[in-house]
């Protein structure tokens, strides 16, 4: 396709192909075998991926078109179109898987505000994470230095009324005392092997459930996809949500304030239309994630930062911070930066889309 004469460097042109095909494969593939939630996660984190690179990829080739001979422009130009269709396939496919994900969250927001016992409802958010994750799950409620196990999916039901010592540096320690989900990808040692015999892997994740004010308990996510961390975004907000229901499931408004923020924040982002030429001052229309995007951002927080800071991925942050710049009608993060001059106190100013 190229040459070394053609005035364009082999590797990029090169480079963009094998994207090309290799983006072609995975979602032929996606559609062919996917058969899990499980999977449906892993083709989000792989397709995000693909996407980033063909973008970056496609850049490059298009900085050096101007000296690419007239006679190898066609199919140079070819590729690149061809590559485009496929980046907006990629990201229009995570963000569907993306968007089915959450929108399984607002089905144990309702279950868990109408069972009228919580037990039952923490039962479901078990089935319903073992469905999601393709893994073994458990719930348990912490009690001073010890958590016991009081609900469970995908597991032996001997397993439930278990009581494991919380132990100073164990996964379990962390992820409450971090009030974060905590990858363990090691034996679990520290929690007598319970977790790991329950479970069938040392591979798992930590769910905090815990207010401000009090510590209610644990859930542990067996995972067998090949990244673990990409969990971490959707088991945060479960996290979030069955705290609530601990507290108080009475409080119909902060249901429904839960179910809004899910739908505003995560749906698909090729949902959004350009508004051309909007300021700050114009009162764009951000999520609540693109708000604090946008306040990472005028602080100099690189993305690789934004995304472990708020438990998404590098790919999620780079197109989160498309959006922002679109809707700020910025075309770069300096112009970003230079709209707002007081390091983010004019963000306020910016509504919130609903």
């Amino acid at each position: 396709m190229t040459t070394k004469n053609d005035g364009i460097p082999d590797p990029s042109v090169r480079t963009l192909r094998q994207l090309f095909d290799d983006g072609q494969i995975a979602l032929e593939m996606s559609r062919r075998e996917r058969a899990t939630s499980a999977d449906a996660i892993d083709d989000r984190v792989r397709f995000g991926h693909f996407a980033a690179r063909i973008e970056d990829a496609v850049t490059e080739v298009l900085d050096g078109i101007h000296t690419v001979p007239a006679e190898a422009r066609p199919s140079v130009a070819a590729l690149v179109v061809r590559s485009l269709r496929l980046l907006q396939t990629l990201s229009s496919e995570a963000d569907d898987i993306e968007f089915g994900l959450y929108k399984s969250l607002s089905l144990v927001a309702q279950t868990l505000r109408r069972t009228e016992q919580f037990a039952d409802g923490l039962d479901f958010v078990c089935r319903q994470l073992n469905v999601v994750t393709g893994g073994p799950v458990l719930c348990s409620r912490v009690v001073d230095d010890q958590w016991r196990v009081v609900a469970s999916s995908g597991v032996a039901s001997s397993v439930v009324g278990s009581s494991v010592l919380l132990a100073t540096g164990s996964a379990e320690h962390l992820a409450l005392t971090e009030r974060r989900p905590t990858p363990s990808i090691r034996p679990a040692q520290q929690a007598g092997g319970v977790v790991e015999n329950a479970l069938g892997t040392d591979s798992y994740i930590v769910v905090p459930l815990v207010s401000s004010r009090n510590t209610y308990g644990l859930i542990h996510c067996g995972f067998t996809g090949p990244d673990p961390t990409s969990m971490c975004a959707f088991l945060s907000l479960l996290g979030e949500l069955v705290t609530l229901a601990w507290t108080n499931r009475s409080n119909d408004a902060e249901f429904d304030e839960f179910e809004s923020r899910v739908r505003r924040e995560f749906e698909p982002h090729s949902a959004h239309r350009d508004v051309p030429g909007r300021r700050a001052g114009e009162q764009a229309a951000l999520t609540r994630r693109e708000r604090e995007v946008l306040q990472l951002v005028l602080h100099g927080v690189s993305n690789a930062r934004i995304a472990t800071t708020l438990f998404i991925s590098v790919e999620t942050v780079k197109s989160h911070v498309k959006n922002v710049l679109r809707k700020c009608g910025a075309v770069n993060r300096s112009e970003l930066i230079a709209q707002f001059p007081a390091g983010g106190a004019r963000i306020g100013a910016i509504r919130t889309s609903a």
